[in-house]
């Protein structure tokens, strides 16, 4: 789980956000391991890193199991992209996460159904 969080707070190591999501996905076949990831994204401290990943979290598996990472959002109610890195900076806004969309979300979760 600490490794997931490292990958989305520092996008330039190179790892994708696809990759992050196909992780929870695999990961989330454990029954403790959302419970883990937001205690480890509590200690990591890092609102960003908690918005992306609730995000993530909340389009594969539902609202109800996103919840953990709700108060780790942080203070600022500033709209951040979803993934820094992508080439373009439009798309919607996702006012839960306060993230812009800026990525084809069914793109960052292909394939996610057939595993």
């Amino acid at each position: 789980t600490r490794a997931l969080l490292d990958s989305v707070a520092h996008p330039s190591w190179g790892v994708t956000l696809s990759e992050v999501a196909r992780a929870i996905s695999r990961g989330s076949r454990l029954p403790e391991f959302v419970d883990d990831l937001a205690s480890d994204a509590a200690r990591f401290g890092n609102a960003l890193a908690s918005r992306r990943v609730g995000f993530v979290v909340q389009q594969i598996l539902g609202p109800a199991e996103a919840r953990p990472f709700l108060p780790l959002r942080g203070r600022s109610n500033a709209i951040v992209p979803l993934v820094p890195t992508a080439t373009s900076a439009d798309g919607p806004i996702d006012s839960t996460w306060r993230l812009r969309v800026n990525v084809d979300v069914e793109m960052l979760l292909d394939g996610l159904g057939a595993e």
